[in-house]
């Protein structure tokens, strides 16, 4: 009997997990940006635009946009997504333009934080408030994100140079503070992007300006950077802890049954 009811409570607390993730779980969709050479996926419960959206798609008018001054906007601010949350609150955007510099991938340590130097002057010269700046590894380039906001929003960006071409994915939050869930779910949609070109790498060379920074940047940037790790490479995915919860305790159950049956025996 008392295994009978250990058993009956182990799988409802199965069950009741299971519907816990199938209820929180958002599907997602890939978006292919050829003109880029990016991949990334980005929730179904966002209405998603690129270049190739349709002259007639009924969601342009929807989010308050005739089809020209849509692509007006795209060409004038180098958009090549622009993904807008049903409600209105919530917006990404990803925007590419050529660049002269290397890869971020390719750029020493000391390099990258000037360049997370050069982007923290940029936002509090626009007139924004920076929130936080750090590196970004990701399995095929170095990101700098930054955390900004004003009186009208509040954004995380992550910027990267990939063959040339400078790419930002911004984050928009219009409604108050970005949560933690929501940065970490921002995170997870960084993680997803894929380069479909194969990276071309250029040897970065030292100039003589940038050979005149103190080694104390170095050794903070260094520090810095060990906390920069991409979410896939860690258990901060909610979903996943969930999973491995649930395995441990369907083996207890499948343990607890088989032992059971042994000792009736």
């Amino acid at each position: 009997m008392f295994f009978k009811k250990i058993s009956a409570l182990l799988l409802c607390v199965v069950m009741c997990a299971f519907c816990a993730i199938s209820a929180n779980a958002e599907v997602s969709a890939e978006y292919s940006i050829d003109e880029i050479g990016l991949k990334i996926m980005i929730s179904e419960n966002m209405y998603v635009f690129t270049r190739d959206v349709s002259p007639d798609d009924g969601r342009i008018p929807e989010v308050g946009y005739a089809y020209e001054g849509m692509m007006s906007k795209f060409q004038q601010e180098n958009i090549y997504l622009d993904a807008l949350a049903t409600d209105g609150f919530e917006e990404i955007v990803i925007t590419s333009e050529n660049a002269s510099e290397p890869n971020y991938y390719d750029l020493p340590i000391k390099k990258l934080y000037s360049v997370i130097e050069t982007e923290n002057a940029a936002v509090e010269t626009s007139g924004r408030t920076l929130v936080a700046s750090d590196l970004y590894e990701h399995e095929n380039a170095d990101f700098v994100k930054i955390h900004s906001l004003d009186s009208s929003c509040e954004s995380i960006e992550y910027i990267t140079v990939y063959n040339s071409r400078k790419i930002r994915i911004k984050y928009i939050d219009y409604d108050g503070e970005i949560s933690t869930d929501a940065d970490d779910a921002f995170e997870a949609v960084i993680d997803s992007v894929v380069f479909t070109e194969k990276r071309i790498e250029v040897p970065y060379v030292e100039t003589p300006e940038s050979s005149d920074a103190p080694d104390e940047t170095v050794q903070e940037s260094s520090a810095q950077s060990e906390g920069a790790q991409p979410v896939a490479q860690t258990f901060t995915q909610s979903a996943d802890f969930v999973i491995v919860v649930l395995a441990i305790l369907v083996i207890v159950l499948l343990l607890i049954l088989i032992f059971g049956r042994r000792r009736r025996r």
